[in-house]
């Protein structure tokens, strides 16, 4: 560990050790973070508020299609503070969701992403307006991250392109390196069908399944024995992507029958192959 990383670990170290005493056991929510160096961090909102400060934000939140209020921390000077900013990361779910910010978000000044902590003006007993999320209805706790659009008033950020398109994770419990989760590479022998599908892999399917145990956890990973990837032709695995809700109608997956072009399915459909092609268990 080079003379910098062992002085921010010290740091960090003595931070927490500084914080715990003013009041960390107030709020059972922990931030969990793994740095660069794979450190694990574990820190309580308490020391989130007494070390960067609490504010309000309000902004225009797709989730609910809706101008919200919302009380937090901002999350550039959290990451900064474990060297972690200009690094791509994960934000990772409670339910096993998973999904990348990349660095250029961060580094973005027009971009404020605030850890939410609740809503501005909670109502008795909740700390957030409750969620419909498929059949369940659900708080955003731990964290919620959110984003205000700098010089541009909630109202027109509704009609901003750039709101729909970052990440917005609810339930947000850890952070960590983008490196520790995506899925085999394609190198340069591999097809342009294969290089393709990877790419829609990452923007589809990445944060929900898993292939060689990287990946999201709310879905089965892709390359279990006897799972749907293995068993099915490549004809039946295209309907299944295309419209899972014809064989599995409480799912939560989304159907993509008017999302992927037909050169995205078919690339999506020779990654896998390649993926388990080259797994030393296939």
């Amino acid at each position: 560990m080079t003379g910098k990383k062992a002085l921010r670990a010290l740091c960090a170290g003595l931070f927490g050790l500084l914080l715990w005493s003013a009041g960390a056991l107030a709020d059972p929510r922990n931030l969990l973070l793994t740095d660069g160096d794979g450190a694990e961090h574990s820190i309580p909102v308490a020391q989130l508020v007494a070390r960067f400060g609490e504010r309000t934000m309000t902004v225009f939140d797709p989730q609910y299609d809706a101008v919200r209020s919302y009380r937090g921390v901002p999350l550039r000077p959290v990451l900064e503070s474990f060297g972690m900013s200009g690094e791509a990361l994960i934000l990772e779910c409670i339910d096993g969701y998973r999904i990348a910010l990349p660095a250029q978000l961060l580094a973005d000044p027009d971009l404020e992403p605030l850890l939410a902590l609740g809503d501005a003006a909670p109502s008795p007993g909740h700390n957030w307006l409750l969620y419909p999320h498929g059949r369940e209805v659900v708080d955003f706790d731990p964290f919620y991250l959110v984003w205000g659009l700098r010089d541009t008033s909630p109202e027109d950020a509704q009609h901003d392109t750039r709101v729909e398109r970052l990440p917005w994770p609810y339930q947000l419990t850890r952070v960590v390196p983008e490196a520790d989760y995506l899925p085999p590479t394609p190198d340069a022998s591999a097809s342009a069908a294969v290089r393709l599908g990877h790419s829609t892999y990452v923007d589809h399917c990445l944060k929900c399944h898993s292939l060689a145990g990287r990946g999201g956890a709310l879905g089965p990973p892709l390359d279990r024995p006897g799972g749907m990837v293995l068993s099915l032709q490549d004809a039946q695995l295209r309907q299944l992507i295309q419209r899972v809700t014809d064989y599995f109608p409480r799912t939560k997956m989304p159907v993509y029958e008017e999302t992927l072009q037909a050169g995205e399915l078919d690339g999506l459909v020779s990654y896998l192959r390649w993926t388990l092609a080259a797994s030393p268990e296939a």
